[in-house]
């Protein structure tokens, strides 16, 4: 590979090939010339050399990127309870959602099934603690530009659950609200697509 340096004489403005060849001409004649060639060929060198190691660098990192399977998504698990055909929120305090209403529900910690965060999360969140989880539905949710930079990618599943019908609820550290909704009041609320698909199959099921 032929590499043409490109360094000038002193006083010069001007770097080409031809100053290359005149400083080599001129470095022959005179211990000056042959000192000031030296020294820039060695300051040359020594930028070509950190460049080619920065782009192998580089280059590396990229291939790595490559070769790396994308990230797996967050669990996540969230439970429906309906009392005389009412369906228990709570307004999300925190990202993802927040400020919307959603079922109880939360991230997966380790080595718990999803029906175990489920009956985790929603206990938490409104102080009820359910029995009976049974998987109703699962969501693949990407991250949104709603949810800002550093969003996560989820699986969620959703499960339907059963409680004793005198226990109150209360709005758990995460909640920053909580309560009982008809359908028609939910479909008002800010809510997620999720939500709202569950409690559209839920009104269709309990119709005669």
């Amino acid at each position: 590979m032929f590499i043409t340096c490109a360094m000038t004489r002193p006083g010069c403005s001007m770097a080409s090939s031809t100053d290359f060849h005149q400083t080599y001409f001129w470095a022959k004649k005179d211990k000056v010339s042959r000192s000031n060639f030296h020294t820039a060929a060695s300051g040359f060198l020594t930028s070509l050399q950190a460049l080619y190691f920065a782009n192998a660098r580089e280059y590396r990192e990229n291939a790595m990127k490559d070769q790396m399977p994308p990230s797996s998504p967050q669990l996540a698990s969230s439970a429906i309870l309906e009392r005389d055909g009412r369906y228990l929120l709570v307004r999300r305090a925190n990202p993802p959602s927040a400020d919307m209403y959603a079922f109880p529900g939360g991230r997966a910690e380790i080595g718990e099934t999803p029906a175990e965060t489920a009956v985790r999360e929603f206990y938490e969140e409104t102080g009820i603690l359910p029995r009976n989880p049974h998987l109703f539905e699962t969501y693949d949710l990407p991250p949104r530009e709603s949810d800002g930079a550093g969003a996560r990618h989820f699986f969620l599943s959703v499960f339907t659950v059963e409680a004793d019908p005198d226990l109150d609820a209360v709005a758990g550290d995460d909640a920053a609200g909580i309560g009982w909704y008809t359908a028609t009041e939910i479909f008002a609320l800010p809510i997620p697509d999720s939500v709202r698909e569950c409690v559209e199959k839920l009104e269709a099921c309990r119709q005669p």
